[in-house]
């Protein structure tokens, strides 16, 4: 579904990523693991079309390549991406902020739907639909950064830490929410600093260092890498 090839990106003389390549298949979710600094953000970003990677990248979508496309182009191929920090509008209120998730093309025929099933896969925040973004707590802003997201209809949800900021509680149900979306079909690319909790959801794995793609595996093999547990898993 999702291929990347030879991904380079520098900010001025400083190389953030170095040929990288990775895959994601339709109906999968593959984590990428790595310390602050790593070039995480910076891999998400470049898929979304936020930053512009070097000549020579690839990045393709069914075999079609969206390396050149705008942002909004991108989501209308079917990827969206829920960025670190949430970025809701803090102003408007939780109806508001979904909607503005469906204003790409391929999500409006079916908005009113695509709204009542949020509403039902995010009770809570059915419960406060008409309260302002930045009112609502860290818990359930996040769920609505990624029910907003899910409006646009993705083939392939990209997230950005979402656990960050979040307490053990909070980060379980959000993960119990991301499972579901997982045994549903929805295709994850995910970054997210608790390990613990990304590699029991992960179907596979990718450890970025230092702007490379270090490692690759199943959840398992990760697990048994002795210098990984260490880096990633506290042990």
């Amino acid at each position: 579904m999702l291929e990347v090839e030879n991904l380079s990106v520098a900010y001025g003389k400083h190389e953030a990523l170095r040929n990288v390549a990775l895959r994601v298949e339709f109906g999968r979710t593959v984590v990428i693991l790595g310390a602050n600094g790593a070039g995480k953000t910076t891999l998400l970003n470049s898929i979304a079309g936020i930053i512009r990677a070097r000549p020579g990248a690839r990045i393709t979508v069914d075999g079609e390549g969206i390396q050149d496309e705008p942002a909004h182009r991108i989501v209308e191929r079917g990827v969206a991406l829920v960025p670190e920090g949430r970025r809701l509008f803090g102003e408007m209120t939780v109806i508001e902020n979904l909607c503005m998730g469906a204003y790409a093309q391929r999500a409006r025929r079916d908005e009113a739907a695509r709204l009542d099933e949020m509403l039902t896969v995010f009770p809570r925040l059915g419960e406060r639909r008409q309260q302002t973004a930045r009112t609502m707590s860290g818990g359930e802003q996040q769920m609505l950064a990624i029910a907003r997201a899910l409006m646009s209809r993705p083939r392939l949800l990209l997230l950005d830490e979402p656990s960050l900021g979040l307490s053990p509680r909070l980060a379980k149900e959000l993960f119990a929410t991301l499972r579901r979306l997982a045994s549903e079909g929805q295709s994850i690319l995910l970054v997210e600093q608790a390990a613990h909790l990304s590699l029991r959801l992960a179907d596979w794995v990718y450890v970025l260092e230092n702007g490379r793609i270090a490692k690759s595996g199943a959840p398992s093999a990760i697990r048994d890498d002795d210098s990984l547990r260490r880096s990633y898993l506290g042990l």
